[in-house]
């Protein structure tokens, strides 16, 4: 699924991107839940929200 279908389906949205496309991605990173920079940062966030 990719962000604007998760978006308009209101799920919840971990937004990854590397710190080089910030600017381009600024408005789909306000409408995510969360917005990290790599892999192991979302993995992060949801083992955080599972515990």
């Amino acid at each position: 699924m990719d962000a604007s279908a998760a978006l308009t389906l209101n799920k919840p949205l971990i937004l990854v991107r590397p710190e080089k496309l910030h600017h381009p991605l600024k408005e789909l990173s306000r409408k995510a839940n969360v917005t990290v920079t790599d892999i192991q940062q979302a993995v992060n966030v949801l083992a955080y929200i599972l515990e």
